[in-house]
């Protein structure tokens, strides 16, 4: 796995957290399954109002009645 410039080995039976708003890809190169658990969780640093404001847009996003024709 990679994040932004820092590699790092998934390690069995331990969690990873990384920040997403970094440039980041995963790859599995192995032969058994791997199922991986996502959590979103709200940066510490944003404000109730910031948190509000984010939540506002992707509901307007969401809504069928912003969506362009044919989408």
């Amino acid at each position: 796995m990679r994040v932004a410039e820092e590699s790092r080995a998934w390690e069995t039976g331990k969690c990873t957290v990384f920040d997403d708003s970094y440039d980041h890809e995963v790859w599995h190169e192995g032969t058994e399954e791997r199922v991986v658990l996502l959590f979103d969780v709200w940066h510490p640093d944003l404000s109730k109002g910031e948190v509000k404001a984010i939540q506002d847009m992707f509901a307007m996003a969401m809504d069928p009645a912003n969506q362009p024709p044919g989408a």
